[in-house]
């Protein structure tokens, strides 16, 4: 069940990071009752003129970082809809309203945005990582912490880091990753901080979530092994920084 939930989670992401998806979600509608309309002979295909008032019910009250993901702006998504020709959006505020439109004919169809839409989206597009310091060496030079500083900002929205402060809280996520809002744990080896300062061959651990994709597995561990090596290289050190792949 969890995978098929991931699934559907994943597909409905991608279809609704671009607006002119969800105008062919609208759309589909139109077609269908088009098809329908053209089997029993009630609609007129030789009118090029004709429009399609289509319901919108907007009940989502949260906010999307639009300096981010502008295209999670739902008033957005309403004015490319909206532009698009043989199109009519009709504003309603509930959606027993825009049952009744379409009952009576007033609109074809509708469709709903329930509350906390624009949030869910959001939320949902990053790919949330812990990230754990499990190493008691120490390093003259570097900073595990600063790192953390430098990469949360530097992937960030792509990534979204959290730092995780003991071994109890890390055991506790890593044990029950379904009751945590993590994709991921990056995890920083014992002696991992004294590779750093001799050059040793030292390797981080990744730990993710029942469902992650193979392939989306290999995507983190190539961009947080290459961020590692090019912040600490940049530093002066001449350690090699691995994630052995596991799936």
């Amino acid at each position: 069940m969890s995978r098929l939930f991931t699934l559907v989670k994943k597909n409905l992401l991608r279809f609704f990071r671009n607006p002119k998806t969800v105008g062919f979600l609208v759309l589909m509608p139109v077609v269908y009752y088009s098809l329908i309309g053209l089997i029993f002979g009630n609609t007129d295909f030789g009118n090029s003129t004709s429009t399609y008032n289509i319901g919108w019910i907007d009940l989502d009250n949260s906010k999307a970082d639009y300096s981010i993901h502008s295209n999670f702006n739902l008033t957005f998504i309403y004015q490319v809809i909206e532009g698009m020709d043989g199109i009519d959006l009709v504003n309603y505020s509930s959606e027993d309203l825009a049952k009744e439109a379409a009952i009576e004919g007033s609109i074809i169809s509708y469709v709903v945005f329930p509350q906390g839409f624009e949030s869910f989206l959001e939320n949902s597009s990053s790919i949330k990582i812990g990230f754990w310091i499990n190493d008691t060496s120490t390093s003259q030079n570097y900073s595990l912490t600063s790192f953390y500083n430098f990469v949360a900002s530097m992937l960030y929205p792509t990534f979204r880091f959290t730092f995780i402060p003991n071994s109890t809280i890390a055991n506790e996520i890593l044990n029950n990753f379904d009751n945590f809002p993590y994709d991921g744990v990056l995890i920083f080896n014992q002696n991992f901080s004294r590779g750093l300062d001799n050059g040793w061959n030292i390797n981080m651990s990744f730990f993710y979530r029942k469902g992650f994709s193979k392939t989306k597995n290999l995507y983190v561990i190539d961009v947080l092994e290459n961020q590692a090596n090019n912040y600490f290289h940049s530093l002066g050190s001449n350690c090699s920084i691995t994630i052995p792949q596991k799936y």
